[in-house]
C-alpha cells in the first residue's frame, strides 16, 4: 500500500537523515545519492526482483538507461543474495583484437557465460544491461542480429537472467513470452516524495515555514514525474546550487524556482497564448472541464481533494468542428492558460512507410512529454492519426491506433500530460478514443454566432485597424450571417427534399434514423453548401480591408459601406457554378449501418 499524502514537517524530513552526503568527490556523491534514491522510491520493486532470482526466476526490468547501474547495485548487494554469483555479459570481456562488431562480441560473450552457467553448479545468475541495444538500433530498427540474441536466450531457459530493458523501445512478442516476470520502473509513487527531498530543498519548494505541504509535493510531482529518481536528485542539488541567486532576484516566488525545474527536464517551448475572441461557452466549458481541476490538484490540502482532482483531471480533449473556426488557436490558448509546453504534432507528419517508424514516433512523442510535465501535446488532424478501424483493411493503420491507444491508456492519472486533438470530421475517428477515460471531453468549435463574430472584428480593430467605427462593425456582423452560398444551398436543399420524399421509404428512413440523414446531406453536398463565415474569413474581410486602405491613393475610408461590402463578397467562395445540381451517388441501403 502506498503512503497516504499528507503534510510533512521539516524536522520529519530531517529524520531520515536521507542525502546528506558530504563526499567532496562530486561523482561518488551523485552514485550515492541516486543508489539511496533508487531504494527509497522503488523498495517494492527491488523486493519483487530480488524474490524471483532468489527462487530461481529471470527478470526482465524496463527503466531508462541512467537507472540500471544503480537497481544493478541494489540487486547485486551481498547483504541481499549472498549466494548469486553475477557474470555480467559487458564489452570489456571481449577479445583484444575482435573481427566483428560490438553488438556481434556482445553475443558470442553471452553464448559462452550461458552455456557455462548451465554447466556449473546452481547459484549463477546472467546480468544483460543492454539487452535492448543488442536486438534494436538507436534509430528503433531491428538489427540483423536479433534473432540471434532470442536464440541464445531461449536455449537456456534454466539459467536465471537478470535482464535490463529501456522503454523506449519496444519490448518484441518473443522475448515477452520468455520472460513473464516483467517490472516496469518508468516511474515512482508521489507519496514517496517527500522522502526524496531535503528539509534545505523542501523549504524552497514550499510557501508554508513549517510544513512541506501535499499541495507543495503535488506541485512538484507534476513537474518530474517524467523523470528517474536519479535525474530528480540531480536537479535538486542544482536547485540547491542556483537557489540563492533565485530567491535574491525573486524572493518568496515560486513560479522562479519551478521554471529551474522545468528547463532542467528537457521542456519545449511555452506557449504564450492564443488568438481568440468570442465564444464565451466554449471558454467557459474549456475552463470548467480541464483547468479547474489541474488548478485544483495543484491546490489540494489531502489525500482525498488530491484523489478528487485526480478523478476529474481528463487524459484527452477534442476540439471538432468546420474548418476555419480555430480549434488550433483554442488549443493554444488552453496551453497558456495552464503554462505548459506544448507539443504539436500534425498528424501526417508522424506516419511512415517503414514498418514501426510511426509506432516509434508515437512512443517518442509522448516520452517528451511526459518528462516535460506538466505539458500538452496538440494533434491536428488527429482523425488522420486514429483513423476507424471497422472495415480497415490496412495493418499500418491498425498497428498506429492501437500503439496510439496503448500511449493514451499509459497515462497515469498523477501525471499532468494532456492530449488535445483537433478534427473537422470527428466521425472518422475509432471509435475507442471516444469512450470515456480517454478523449472523455468533446467540444464542438462551430461558426461564430453575431455576438462571437462582433468580438473577433473587434479583435481584429485593435490589432491593424483602429479606425473601424462601431457601426461599420455591426454591418459586417449582419453581412456575415448567412451561408457563404445562399442560393446555392436553397436549390440543393429542395432537391434534397424531393429527393428524399420521392426516392426512399419512410419505413427506411425511420429505421436508419438521422445518420441516414447525415450521410444523405453530404452526399448532396449540403454539409459545403452549408459553410457559413468562420474566424477565419473574419479576418480576411479585415486584412481585405487594410490592405485597400493602404494601397490606394488616396486612401479610402475603411467605413465606407461600398468598401465593407465588397470586402465580404471577395471573401465568398462559391464551390460549384450556378445550375442544376447532379444527382447523387446512390447509397448501399443493405448496409448494415442503415438497417
Amino acid at each position: 500500500m502506498p503512503e497516504t499524502m499528507k503534510d510533512r514537517s521539516y524536522e520529519e524530513i530531517a529524520a531520515r537523515r536521507r542525502f546528506q552526503k558530504t563526499d567532496p568527490n562530486p561523482i561518488e556523491r551523485h552514485r550515492q545519492e541516486g543508489r539511496e534514491a533508487v531504494e527509497v522510491a522503488h523498495a517494492r520493486e527491488l523486493g519483487e526482483i530480488t524474490r524471483c532470482l532468489s527462487s530461481g526466476q529471470s527478470v526482465l526490468v524496463e527503466c531508462d538507461k541512467a537507472l540500471a547501474g544503480y537497481i544493478l547495485d541494489c540487486i547485486t548487494d551481498e547483504q541481499k543474495l549472498p549466494a548469486m554469483r553475477w557474470n555480467k555479459v559487458a564489452y570489456n570481456d571481449a577479445a583484444p583484437n575482435p573481427p566483428d562488431s560490438v553488438v556481434g562480441q556482445l553475443i558470442r560473450i553471452l553464448a559462452d557465460k550461458l552455456q557455462g552457467a548451465f554447466n556449473t553448479s546452481q547459484g549463477n545468475a546472467i546480468v544483460i544491461r543492454h539487452l535492448d541495444l543488442m536486438m534494436w538500433t538507436a534509430e528503433n530498427r531491428p538489427r540483423p542480429e536479433l534473432n540471434d540474441v532470442i536464440f541464445w536466450l531461449a536455449e537456456f531457459p534454466s539459467v536465471v537472467k537478470l535482464l535490463f530493458w529501456d522503454p523506449v523501445f519496444p519490448v518484441p512478442k518473443l522475448v515477452g513470452s520468455l520472460f513473464p516476470n516483467r517490472l516496469s520502473l518508468q516511474a515512482f509513487d508521489r507519496s514517496v516524495l517527500w522522502q526524496l527531498v531535503t528539509p534545505s530543498e523542501a523549504k524552497k519548494l514550499s510557501s508554508d515555514h513549517a510544513y512541506f505541504t501535499v499541495s507543495a509535493q503535488s506541485t512538484l510531482y507534476q513537474y518530474v514525474s517524467g523523470t528517474n529518481v536519479v535525474e530528480l536528485r540531480r536537479i535538486l542539488r542544482g536547485l540547491n546550487a542556483t537557489s540563492e541567486r533565485i530567491f535574491m532576484e525573486h524572493p518568496s516566488n515560486l513560479g522562479h524556482v519551478y521554471e529551474y525545474i522545468r528547463s532542467q527536464t528537457g521542456m519545449a517551448p511555452i506557449v504564450r497564448g492564443g488568438e481568440v475572441a468570442g465564444y464565451e461557452q466554449l471558454r467557459e466549458q474549456l475552463e470548467r472541464e480541464v483547468k479547474f481541476p489541474i488548478a485544483l490538484r495543484r491546490q489540494a490540502k489531502d489525500e482525498v481533494e488530491l484523489r478528487q482532482a485526480d478523478a476529474l483531471v481528463p487524459r484527452g480533449v477534442i476540439l471538432f468542428g468546420p474548418p476555419g473556426t480555430g480549434k488550433t488557436e483554442w488549443a493554444k490558448w488552453l496551453a497558456a492558460q495552464l503554462d505548459t509546453p506544448l507539443f504539436t504534432i500534425h498528424g501526417p507528419e508522424l506516419k511512415n512507410k517503414y514498418v514501426g517508424e510511426t509506432e516509434a514516433a508515437i512512443r517518442q512523442m509522448f516520452s517528451q512529454a511526459r518528462r516535460a510535465a506538466p505539458a500538452m501535446i496538440l494533434i491536428d488532424e488527429i482523425d488522420a492519426m486514429t483513423p476507424a478501424r471497422a472495415g480497415s483493411e490496412s495493418n499500418f493503420e491498425a498497428g498506429m491506433v492501437a500503439q496510439f491507444l496503448s500511449e493514451m491508456d499509459g497515462l497515469r492519472r498523477e501525471e499532468s500530460v494532456i492530449v488535445v486533438g483537433t478534427t473537422n470530421r470527428l466521425e472518422a475517428v475509432d471509435e475507442a478514443f471516444l469512450r470515456p477515460g480517454r478523449f472523455s471531453i468533446q467540444i464542438e468549435v462551430g461558426y461564430p454566432e453575431a455576438e462571437d463574430r462582433r468580438h473577433i472584428i473587434e479583435y481584429y480593430k485593435q490589432q491593424y485597424l483602429p479606425e473601424l467605427k462601431p457601426e461599420s462593425i455591426e454591418m459586417l456582423v449582419k453581412a456575415t450571417g448567412e451561408s457563404l452560398d445562399p442560393n446555392r444551398e436553397k436549390e440543393l436543399r429542395q432537391y434534397f427534399d424531393a429527393y428524399v420524399n420521392n426516392q426512399i421509404q419512410p419505413d427506411t428512413r425511420q429505421a436508419a434514423g438521422p445518420e441516414l440523414k447525415r450521410q444523405l446531406e453530404r452526399q448532396f453536398g449540403l454539409d459545403q453548401a452549408a459553410a457559413k463565415f468562420s474566424g477565419d474569413h473574419l479576418r480576411a474581410i479585415c486584412l481585405y480591408l487594410l490592405r485597400e486602405s493602404l494601397y490606394r491613393d488616396p486612401r479610402p475610408d475603411v467605413n465606407d459601406r461600398g468598401l465593407l461590402q465588397q470586402a465580404v463578397e471577395a471573401v465568398r467562395r462559391r464551390r460549384n457554378p450556378p445550375g442544376e445540381p447532379s444527382a447523387p451517388v446512390p447509397l448501399d441501403w443493405t448496409n448494415k449501418r442503415f438497417r
